[in-house]
């Protein structure tokens, strides 16, 4: 189990402080032979875009037997595999900053708008079906039901910056960047409290549920139980101090081994333009973007494949 696809953008050589994406796209990628493929790129349409910055990048996707669920930051686009023909896009006002798009028992699609800090449920028709806050309020208190959220550049400083969703027992559940946890948005569940700091994912996977944590943690709730949780400091699987990158992006192979993905620190970010939490854990040489499958229980890197150039950013992997 060598190959996987590698989702995520090029970031355009003009962008400096602004972080605009040339294109986005799906990189298929042997781990054993090294061999990199990109065999699907898009640009966003620009009646889905801003009219001054218009940026092209997938973030994280969903593959699911031979169906791509892909989304850019306004768009969502359904696609066969493993050709990439585009079946439908649908593109609605309240998608702002999307992060995730997840297909649904129900045959609907579960997509995170985390520019409006919620998540909307559509039918693949695109019409509006369920919406939820990330901060558990009215959605409206803080938006405009009238405005097309395509057209606005950005949305932050965002409340909770929910990234990714997930199903589990029947209910849905968000992350939550700026709280640290995952919470239910259908029921009065337990959240799961990763607390180390903020999260990406919440993959399922032999029973158990794991996400990333940006400066380098992967953390695991064993028999998807917000009691059962264990936490892995990558950096010492690597034996290293610098900052290994942007952590977000995982896909267990078995109970133990992990694809793990690492997007590199821009240089102009890392002399004054980025958040403290990263910075502080920042040293030495800034490290490529790449996927390292890694051994949970012996703590261990097992191989590394670098994605540049054809990827800048990697939001998900999806083994083939």
């Amino acid at each position: 189990m060598s190959t996987f696809y590698a989702v995520g953008g090029v970031i355009s050589e003009a962008s400096n402080q602004d972080v605009l994406y040339e294109k986005a796209v799906v990189c298929k990628v042997d781990l054993t032979t090294k061999a990199k493929e990109i065999v699907f790129s898009w640009k966003t349409r620009p009646e889905n875009a801003p009219v001054d910055k218009v940026s092209s990048v997938f973030k994280a996707a969903h593959f699911k037997f031979d169906i791509a669920y892909l989304c850019t930051l306004t768009e969502v686009l359904i696609c066969k595999v493993p050709s990439f023909e585009v079946v439908k896009v649908i593109s609605l006002p309240v998608f702002n900053d999307l992060h995730y798009v997840h297909p649904t028992k129900n045959n609907t699609l579960l997509v995170v708008s985390t520019g409006l800090d919620a998540v909307f449920e559509i039918d693949l028709e695109g019409n509006l079906l369920n919406e939820w806050s990330a901060l558990q309020n009215n959605i409206w208190d803080r938006f405009d039901k009238s405005v097309d959220y395509r057209k606005v550049e950005s949305t932050k400083p965002h409340e909770s910056h929910p990234n990714y969703c997930f199903e589990l027992d029947g209910e849905i559940y968000a992350t939550r960047f700026h709280q640290h946890d995952a919470i239910c948005l259908t029921a009065d569940k337990p959240k799961f409290n990763i607390e180390i700091g903020r999260i990406h994912d919440g993959v399922q996977a032999n029973g158990d549920l794991h996400f990333t944590e940006v400066t380098g943690h992967v953390v695991r709730f064993k028999d998807c139980n917000p009691d059962k949780k264990e936490v892995y400091k990558l950096g010492e699987f690597y034996n290293i101090n610098n900052a290994l990158g942007w952590c977000r992006s995982i896909e267990p192979i078995n109970s133990n081994e992990m694809l793990v993905g690492f997007s590199m620190f821009r240089a102009t970010n890392i002399v004054g333009n980025l958040r403290g939490f990263v910075r502080d854990v920042f040293k030495g040489e800034i490290l490529p973007t790449r996927v390292a499958k890694i051994d949970l229980d012996k703590k261990l890197v097992i191989d590394e494949v670098k994605l540049k150039p054809e990827l800048n950013t990697v939001f998900s992997i999806h083994l083939i």
